[in-house]
């Protein structure tokens, strides 16, 4: 089925022309534009399965509106009957559209400023995600340099491969345990799960546990999370009975993996996914800072230049608030909306330093402390930010707290 994201935007264009017409005071309901109720938008070829006063349903409108519900929904529509349901809810649909239309409810204030707020909201959206992120991904280079950059980030848990036996009692389980250090052909693993596991849900396996890490889980045993930390520290091989909860187990270590560090191959899926919204957040970032370059934009009242808040209540409400993301939005209000104050330069800086040592993300750190060097070459702080950017890798350059301090 078709897209609901598709159907939505363009059923928010024809709003717009609703909401003008609503707000010109339109006097004949035929002038006011409404149409399409259904559909995508898309000139489809379909067998109408119903009219209502004229406006066809279709089989591709009853396919499109099946899209646009939630799962649960979809359920209940499901088969011939549901079908059936499907289209009397549309039908009723038009019935209500219409007669507001006749009632001209587009000019009740509370119904216009939903529809503008729709209208607004979809295609603000529409402008992020598909006039801007469309087609956009980070390159090999850069999902690679994140990596390198967040190392650490990126482990594999060490594992181990596992069978047991699970008993009521420890005089049970002490029984097992001798039995299968005899290594007797009698005493088997397998035969011994068939003669005295209490678990029927491993039983069937053979007492296999298969792969698993320490604190993890294990669907098949009661408490997984306790057993698999204690059975994660045992010794390869059989070991004495342990005690989870009400049973005990012996337990037999078959493999181990220990923990290490991924590869890039391993992680480069995690890696794409880990830095998809910082990246696409710059992109919308970078676009808006450009538009904004080549728009005219006129502040009035209290947010005029040299009203209101000035620059140095907002340079020191942004030191003050705790929020990162809050800070960083307040500095970045100073650098692009007065770039020509004397704190623009200091709200790079700050911003730089703070992406650096809260968000961890070297790349948009050293790119907020490069313009600032770009924008503001002969300013006091240009030579410290000048050794930030050269000592990226230094701890202490990630957290000043002075020049001095990082020249230490």
């Amino acid at each position: 089925m078709m897209s609901i994201r598709r159907y939505t935007l363009f059923s928010c264009l024809s709003l717009l022309f609703l909401i003008l017409a609503g707000c010109q005071g339109v006097e004949d309901a035929a002038e006011f534009e409404y149409l399409p109720l259904f559909g995508d938008g898309a000139n489809t070829i379909s067998p109408a399965v119903a009219e209502v006063n004229g406006l066809s349903i279709t089989e591709a409108h009853m396919e499109l509106r099946m899209d646009e519900l939630p799962a649960a929904k979809r359920n209940y529509y499901s088969g011939p009957e549901g079908q059936r349901l499907l289209l009397k809810d549309m039908v009723d649909q038009v019935i209500l559209v219409q007669r507001a239309v006749e009632l001209k409810l587009y000019n009740e204030q509370s119904v216009a400023r939903t529809l503008i707020s729709e209208r607004r909201i979809t295609m603000d959206t529409a402008m992020r995600k598909i006039g801007i992120l469309r087609g956009k991904e980070p390159t090999q280079e850069e999902i690679q340099d994140y990596f390198i950059e967040n190392r650490e980030s990126y482990k594999k848990k060490g594992m181990v491969l596992a069978r047991h036996v699970e008993c009521a009692s420890k005089q049970d389980a002490d029984l097992v345990y001798e039995k299968l250090l005899t290594g007797d052909y009698e005493n088997r693993f397998l035969t011994v799960v068939r003669d005295f596991s209490t678990n029927l849900k491993t039983l069937v396996d053979g007492g296999d546990l298969g792969w698993f890490n320490k604190g993890g889980y294990i669907p098949k045993v009661q408490d997984p999370n306790t057993f698999t930390t204690l059975a994660y520290d045992l010794q390869d091989g059989f070991n004495p009975p342990i005690r989870v909860g009400d049973s005990w187990h012996v337990v037999e270590i078959q493999n181990r993996e220990y923990d290490r560090s991924m590869t890039f191959g391993e992680a480069q899926h995690q890696v794409k996914s880990d830095m998809r919204p910082n990246y696409q957040k710059n992109l919308v970032d970078t676009y808006l800072q450009d538009a904004r370059k080549s728009s005219e934009i006129v502040f009035h009242g209290i947010f005029a230049p040299g009203e209101g808040m000035n620059v140095e209540q907002l340079f020191a409400r942004a030191r003050a608030v705790k929020d990162t993301d809050r800070k960083l939005e307040l500095y970045k209000m100073l650098y692009t909306d007065y770039p020509e104050s004397d704190r623009a330069d200091d709200a790079l800086f700050l911003s730089g330093n703070l992406v650096l040592d809260d968000l961890m993300d070297r790349r948009e750190g050293a790119k907020l402390l490069t313009r600032l060097l770009k924008e503001y070459p002969d300013s006091e702080l240009a030579p410290d930010t000048q050794y930030i950017l050269e000592n990226m890798g230094n701890s202490k350059a990630i957290n000043p707290t002075s020049i001095e301090d990082l020249r230490k």
